[in-house]
């Protein structure tokens, strides 16, 4: 039966089982939410790093991570960072269910869901960092996709309008106002989108931007930082 389901309905494994490894942890996962990837990492990896390194390390990181899905980077972020509170949103019923599910069976105490679009229902304006890894692929990709995602997963978590960069737009031009001084914005993008979201994130007011390469030498997170400039008298 499983090999039927794989073989003629292209249907991902990791749906069958429920399962993918995720950052050294095994993630609940189904055809509500994105199979989470290796790239992605990268973008954990970073938030983690920066987390670790800030100064003013005494007072508990809070973190929005945007588009949750099943949770895996906010999660892991939580994980990782001990004195951390993350706030993970989605706009998708069935992603919060999948995150939900997710901090269940990891125990995560330090982390909350909450239904959102983009940044409509987040009260709290002084996060430390907001990280996102947004729908990013453009419509006219659809070719270059592989049947098992087209068929499978869930494709207002993969695509977007204004050649994949819409989100980019949206979080950036409102990300400053959630974000304390110094803050951090991370994001996941596409191999090609390296310059246009550092571009965005600079038109936005974004500082020390930098473009982070994965495993395979491709651009895969643009990393920026809230910096107010202090009129000196």
């Amino acid at each position: 039966y499983f090999i039927k389901k794989i073989g003629q309905e292209k249907f991902p494994v990791q749906y069958l089982l429920n399962e993918q490894e995720f950052f050294g942890r095994k993630f609940y996962v189904n055809k509500g939410v994105l199979i989470p990837r290796q790239d992605t990492e990268i973008l954990v990896e970073k938030a983690i790093e920066i987390l670790k390194n800030e100064k003013n390390s005494k007072n508990q990181k809070k973190i929005l991570d945007i588009g949750a899905g099943s949770g895996i980077i906010g999660i892991s972020v939580a994980l990782e960072i001990k004195d951390s509170y993350v706030l993970g949103i989605d706009i998708s019923e069935k992603a919060l269910e999948t995150s939900e599910k997710n901090k269940e069976i990891l125990n995560v105490k330090n982390i909350k869901f909450l239904k959102s679009n983009l940044f409509e229902n987040v009260e709290f304006r002084e996060f430390n960092m907001i990280i996102s890894n947004p729908p990013y692929i453009s419509f006219n990709e659809v070719g270059i996709m592989s049947d098992d995602t087209l068929l499978h997963e869930p494709s207002d978590a993969l695509f977007a309008e204004n050649d994949g960069l819409y989100f980019y737009y949206e979080i950036c031009q409102k990300a400053s106002d959630y974000l304390a001084d110094f803050g951090y914005l991370l994001f996941e993008i596409g191999y090609k989108q390296g310059k246009n979201v550092a571009k965005i994130m600079a038109s936005s007011g974004f500082k020390n931007i930098e473009v982070v390469k994965d495993l395979a030498g491709l651009d895969r997170v643009v990393i920026g930082q809230k910096i107010i400039n202090k009129i000196e008298n």
